[in-house]
């Protein structure tokens, strides 16, 4: 009657390892959902994006200096901008980043939640 007991307590045990297991393991699937997890980067980058323009407006000055302190070697003084940025050239790349952005986050998502398995 005991062994009877015990085995029954030990499948018990047994399945509800197995459940914690599976949701664990689901857990782990939907740690990063690739679409969330895309939209919300590519809405950050495009924030940094329009106040990197309200800065080069602003006080192109002082964006050339964190770009200096960034790029030790390089002048950026030749890559001054002699015209102002029209209108299509900022949606041009606020459209290309954005794209981009959200591609390679969706891709590497994808393979963290492949790879975290």
């Amino acid at each position: 009657m005991a062994d009877l007991r015990i085995s029954k307590l030990l499948l018990r045990c047994v399945r509800r390892g197995f459940a914690k297991r599976q949701e664990l393991l689901k857990e782990v699937r939907d740690m990063l959902k690739p679409q969330a997890f895309a939209s919300a980067l590519t809405v950050a980058a495009l924030g940094l994006y329009v106040v990197c323009r309200v800065v080069s407006l602003i006080a192109p000055d002082f964006l050339f200096a964190i770009g200096r302190s960034w790029f030790h070697t390089f002048s950026l003084d030749s890559m001054r901008a002699v015209a102002p940025m029209d209108i299509g050239t900022f949606l041009l790349g606020a459209v290309s980043i954005g794209v981009l952005v959200w591609v390679t986050a969706y891709a590497t998502a994808s393979l963290y939640n492949k790879w975290a398995k």
